[in-house]
């Protein structure tokens, strides 16, 4: 997946929606664009039009961090720090050699961290940036 893709907003059904059979507690949604969603059910994937933005309703859908929900084989293998600007001298990118959820773990640069807690501080980088960064 690009940056751009695992940067899309995604939304998990967390709660029964009334009248809305397609809404089913477990489903995650992509945003498309307006209000328009997509989603995969049993192999399928379908494009709904919501008569609401699902980042109104928290109650009924969760917005999951970039990370969350998808395959690891979609996980990138580059990231970035999300909140240090990028022209400083303290941003750093990192190459992601294992992703291992099982163990809530990751090794990046060599250096094992605690999976979610490294995630959540990060963004999808490029290799560019990485070659970049170690010129």
């Amino acid at each position: 997946m690009t940056t751009t893709q695992l940067l899309a907003p995604r939304y998990e059904c967390i709660s029964p929606v009334p009248l809305q059979s397609w809404a089913k507690v477990g489903l995650v949604f992509k945003h498309e664009s307006g209000n328009v969603y997509s989603y995969l059910d049993n192999g399928t994937t379908w494009d709904i039009v919501a008569v609401f933005p699902f980042s109104d309703y928290p109650k009924l859908f969760r917005l999951l961090d970039w990370y969350e929900s998808i395959e690891v084989s979609d996980l990138p293998e580059y990231v970035c720090d999300a909140f240090i600007p990028k022209d400083s001298e303290y941003h750093k990118v990192y190459k992601v050699t294992l992703y291992d959820f099982e163990d809530n773990t990751i090794i990046a640069n060599g250096a094992k961290f605690t999976l979610t807690s490294f995630l959540r501080n990060r963004i999808p980088s490029t290799e560019q940036e990485f070659l970049k960064q170690n010129k």
